[in-house]
């Protein structure tokens, strides 16, 4: 059990996981922080990254690249981290203190939320890493999107939040090519923290709708 993580609002901590079983996580409380590698056994090993206001957002699949919200002199902003290279590469200026990220299961890619053409609420934009092309908004909404998980299998996993009668449900959506989103749960409750297994049959997501936190497994 990792303790004292730090909180991402409502959807959870701040914390991600590669293919290979490592995790890393931003401790509580904020301010200056550090970055930290937890491996399956405990085993604790400090980035070579130096302490500063930062928000780790999502860890790619190859465990060699993260990508944090930083603030600096005011203005925040997404980053990628390449860990081997410790290079730093900003994807783009962000005003929201909850912006969230997902990588594209080939790391070419990654979706952030953010308010970039004025929207009320954050939404969900696209961005290719290989090129200055700016990003693209995706899936408009007028309600708070925020970015959950991406896989080949499930396609882009997402929450809509503020809902008249159901709060937070959840969407997906194959990003590229014009696609639409499709629901996936609309509860009374707060579905969030989606995830499609391996082989794209099942979704598990965690879900208040009965008064308790639980987490829920059903066919994809």
């Amino acid at each position: 059990v990792i303790s004292n993580v730090a909180p991402r609002r409502w959807a959870g901590v701040q914390a991600a996981f590669s293919d290979n079983g490592t995790v890393a996580w931003i401790p509580a409380p904020t301010g200056q922080r550090e970055l930290i590698w937890v491996d399956r056994t405990g085993h604790e090993e400090a980035m070579d990254v130096p302490p500063g206001a930062y928000d780790l957002l999502a860890i790619s699949g190859s465990g060699t690249r993260v990508l944090i919200a930083r603030t600096e002199n005011g203005m925040r902003a997404i980053w990628e981290y390449e860990i081997t290279h410790r290079k730093w590469t900003r994807i783009a200026l962000v005003e929201s203190e909850t912006t969230s990220a997902a990588w594209s299961p080939d790391e070419r890619w990654v979706v952030f939320t953010a308010t970039l053409q004025g929207e009320k609420f954050e939404n969900l934009y696209l961005k290719t890493l290989n090129t200055a092309e700016p990003p693209v908004r995706i899936a408009p909404s007028p309600y708070g999107q925020f970015a959950q998980s991406w896989s080949a299998a499930g396609g882009l996993i997402y929450t809509e939040s503020d809902k008249p009668t159901t709060h937070i449900d959840m969407f997906s959506i194959f990003p590229g090519n014009g696609n639409k989103p499709s629901s996936l749960v609309a509860t009374s409750g707060d579905d969030s923290h989606g995830q499609v297994s391996p082989d794209g049959k099942w979704l598990a997501y965690s879900s208040n709708v009965d008064g308790v936190r639980s987490l829920y497994v059903q066919p994809y």
